[in-house]
């Protein structure tokens, strides 16, 4: 089992079962059509990480899956993309208060980040 956590093809397969996810999500929610079309675009999207990753390193890398470099540079990107959203949720979200439109949903998830990363940033900083 742990293999399959480790691997491409481990990777592919829980990709196109988030895919089937979505798409059975918004079949229920929407309509059948709209769920077909949504795993498409999913499995779609799945295929060309799984596949590009061989050609290109900027998808290998996304993958996180490899030698230590591209597991260093997956983590790099990962840090960088939770900087990018400490800033742009809590701004997002700034602006729908400023707008007299508080988003609930909004709010849960820039508490939500901010637990996560407070709480990552303890356990880190624990086991450093």
């Amino acid at each position: 089992m742990s293999a399959l956590k480790t691997s491409t093809t481990g990777q592919y397969l829980a990709m196109l079962a988030l895919a089937a996810a979505g798409g059975a999500a918004f079949a229920i929610g929407v309509g059948p059509v709209a769920g077909v079309v949504v795993f498409a675009y999913l499995a779609a999207f799945a295929s060309l990480l799984h596949f590009g990753r061989r050609r290109s390193q900027a998808l290998e890398v996304a993958g996180g899956l490899g030698d230590e470099r591209t597991q260093a540079l997956n983590l790099r990107t990962s840090a960088a993309v939770a900087n990018v959203m400490a800033v742009v949720l809590p701004a997002w979200w700034l602006v729908t208060v400023a707008a007299g439109d508080v988003d609930d949903t909004l709010t849960a998830v820039c508490a939500l980040f901010g637990a996560t990363y407070l709480a990552a940033a303890a356990v880190t900083a624990r086991r450093g």
